[in-house]
């Protein structure tokens, strides 16, 4: 739950981050994309942590997949179309502080779940 918390925490740092960045700014990207890794690997070890406390042993690289087709490719698909209308319509602004906004939300809404149901 925390590594989630965590991969969550930093993908949002990453979007504000190039939310905020103008032209004269662009060089502190590198001060976010560390972000990416960070988030990437806990999201990955929360993923293969979950896979191996709820299925059963033959269905282990079965659930794998069926997870990353859940978690990665429909999002990224769905990512690509909706993110590429609204950078195209409004702006790459518009789109990673949105897209932070949205994930503060989902992060907010987790916390506050785990404080009731806990």
């Amino acid at each position: 739950f925390q590594r989630i918390s965590m991969s969550l925490f930093a993908f949002i740092l990453r979007m504000i981050g190039y939310g905020i960045l103008t032209n004269n700014s662009q060089f502190l990207i590198l001060l976010f994309e560390p972000m990416h890794g960070l988030s990437w690997v806990l999201f990955d070890i929360s993923k293969a942590q979950i896979v191996k406390e709820f299925t059963p042993d033959g269905l282990i690289t079965s659930s794998v997949a069926v997870i990353n087709l859940l978690s990665m490719q429909i999002p990224k698909s769905l990512g690509y179309v909706i993110g590429g209308y609204i950078m195209e319509n409004y702006s790459g602004k518009i789109l990673y502080i949105g897209t932070g906004i949205a994930f503060s939300i989902l992060l907010i809404s987790k916390l506050v779940y785990k404080l009731i149901y806990k």
